[in-house]
């Protein structure tokens, strides 16, 4: 991501006499995206791993979030999103003074938001139905009582979800960001 920034910086500095100006500011936003998707993507896994270490195993709870259909149609959504998204990046190179082809594509003025709002509520119902069924042993507190989960609530199962659904409606609202700002720049 900090190659990718500092080539953007040079196109920024280049002449362009016979090419479009360069789209700095987008360009910039991008990048802020790209790095805010990283630090989500790489506390969401740290949250759920094993240990809670670097590159470590799925833990029981991840495994069991990763069982709902909710949560599942969520990912999915995600990966939909980015692939919507994934034909706007192409502007950066695009270099004529003609509209942008792939701002008029309906796949990508989608929106999603209904979608993931669905997925995320019918995920939290499936999270706290079996939590509350105890169909889910992952999902059960782990120490009991009401002082906390052995005193941390990074260990808490419950607390993890809400990591995990936090960071995806953060990649989400920022890919969603992404593409309202290229759209509007023609």
């Amino acid at each position: 991501i900090g190659g990718a920034e500092g080539m953007g910086a040079e196109a920024y500095n280049e002449p362009r006499y016979w090419r479009t100006e360069w789209k700095h500011g987008i360009y910039s936003q991008a990048v802020e995206h790209a790095y805010r998707l990283r630090y989500n993507l790489a506390a969401m896994e740290t949250s759920v791993a094993e240990g809670f270490k670097d590159h470590g195993l799925k833990n029981d709870v991840m495994k069991t979030l990763l069982q709902t259909p909710g949560f599942i149609r969520l990912a999915d959504l995600v990966g939909e999103k980015l692939k919507a998204v994934r034909p706007l990046v192409g502007i950066f190179a695009h270099e004529t003074a003609q509209r942008f082809q792939a701002l008029a594509e309906a796949e990508t003025l989608k929106s999603f938001r209904a979608e993931a709002a669905e997925a995320r509520s019918a995920a939290v119902a499936e999270v706290a139905a079996a939590a509350a069924s105890g169909s889910a042993a992952a999902l059960r507190p782990v120490g009991g009582g009401g002082g906390g989960v052995e005193g941390s609530l990074e260990k808490d199962p419950l607390c993890q979800v809400c990591m995990v659904l936090s960071c995806v409606s953060t990649i989400l609202g920022g890919v969603r960001e992404l593409q309202h700002s290229i759209l509007r720049s023609e």
